[in-house]
């Protein structure tokens, strides 16, 4: 033990190696999504988790859900540690100063109370000169795998096709041509473990109806809604008999073709598909597959000015006089902003699904709660902004 004190370099580089496997396999275990690692004994500020979702076991608010987050705590920590360490050296060094009486002595003293100084000022400043220069080059960013599923990459938007609905019940649309599929054969979702694919099929003869269909592993074809009677679906109506009836009606069987046909969109919304920016939309298409039938019903994405073509981002961002605040991630944050130009953010009209909506939410975007959501009575806002540096929430 003795000889292995008097190695200095040895004991510092296999402290450093300690530490360093100390604290980054907490990272290692959220890579993993282990987000509800909790260690044995709590560490301040990390992992105080206010609320825990009774289903998955997963942080609501409160506590620490990514990595980066992790990191963050133990930086101010870190700093935290400095300060105080530079205090007990500066005692000790002031103790050595007037207990001793050689020269030699007091010099060492003056050096280690010098060193604590140094060292503490090293700390602070090198967090104030990157907090002057930039605040967000202390916003720690790793890549994010927002889940699977397929994603349309380009949208045109379309107006409400077929009528429009109430101020809280969905519009009567056609969410085949909001989707961008204009054929006569619409995938709508597949479910791989039971090897089915599921389309809306338009009727022959110039017919505006369709009739839902499901596809076997072996190709043949099973009709899901009664096509004998006589009487077709409306687009709607086919998406909807599939997302909420048997062919998906759990959580998780299907995934969808397009994110659009997992929601259902209240009035004037549907025309607002093609403003939101493509990480919204990989985070829609995970939420999709993971909420409950009829669970999810959008109140806005943009603006519906912006999707008619009667406003402009730039206009809405900037007067603020488009439903949403100015430099709202709504329109991807002010006009400065790396996002600029496409939704950011999406609302949820039905609140009263908000654990559903959250607990979705939550493990698609891998990222905090608290840069995640905001709640107001009558919806459920999520936004992309921090973990994108939009500058906007």
């Amino acid at each position: 033990m003795i000889i292995f004190l008097k190695n200095k370099n040895l004991f510092v580089w296999t402290g450093t190696l300690f530490l360093f496997v100390f604290l980054l396999s907490p990272v290692a275990l959220f890579a993993q999504g282990a987000t509800d690692y909790v260690p044995l004994s709590p560490i301040p500020g990390v992992f105080d988790c206010e609320t825990v979702d009774a289903d998955t076991g997963h942080c609501i608010t409160g506590g620490v859900t990514s990595p980066e987050s992790y990191i963050k705590n133990w930086v101010q920590l870190g700093i935290g540690l400095a300060a105080v360490f530079a205090v007990i050296m500066i005692v000790v060094g002031g103790v050595q100063y007037v207990m001793s009486s050689a020269f030699d002595s007091k010099s060492d003293a003056k050096k280690r109370i010098w060193a604590a100084i140094g060292g503490l000022i090293l700390a602070l400043g090198a967090w104030l000169i990157l907090f002057t220069i930039n605040p967000d080059l202390l916003n720690i960013r790793l890549p994010k795998n927002l889940g699977s599923g397929t994603v349309q990459k380009t949208f045109s938007p379309f107006l409400d096709g077929e009528g429009s609905g109430g101020a809280s019940t969905p519009a009567l649309r056609n969410p085949l041509t909001d989707a961008g599929c204009v054929t006569d054969t619409c995938v709508i979702a597949r479910n791989e473990e039971a090897g089915e694919q599921y389309e809306c099929q338009k009727r022959s003869g110039g017919s505006t109806e369709f009739d839902a269909v499901s596809i076997k592993a072996n190709g043949t074809e099973e009709p899901l809604n009664n096509a004998s009677s006589g009487s077709g679906l409306t687009a709607q109506e086919c998406v909807d008999l599939i997302r909420k009836g048997e062919a998906c009606g759990n959580a998780g069987e299907c995934t969808y073709e397009d994110w659009s046909y997992a929601y259902d969109f209240q009035a004037d919304i549907a025309n607002q598909i093609g403003t939101a920016s493509e990480p919204l939309q990989e985070l829609l298409s995970c939420m999709g597959t993971a909420l409950p039938a009829g669970v999810g019903q959008i109140s806005s994405i943009s603006h519906k000015t912006i999707a008619s073509g009667d406003n402009s981002f730039e206009t809405c961002t900037t007067t603020g006089t488009c439903e949403h605040s100015a430099g709202s991630c709504h329109f991807g944050g002010s006009t400065a902003s790396q996002c600029f130009g496409s939704s950011y953010a999406v609302d949820f009209g039905d609140g009263e699904n908000k654990d559903s909506i959250v607990s979705a939410a939550t493990s698609c975007a891998d990222s905090s709660p608290q840069d995640l959501f905001i709640f107001h009575a009558s919806h459920v806002h999520v936004s992309l902004g921090e973990e994108n540096e939009c500058g906007c929430k």
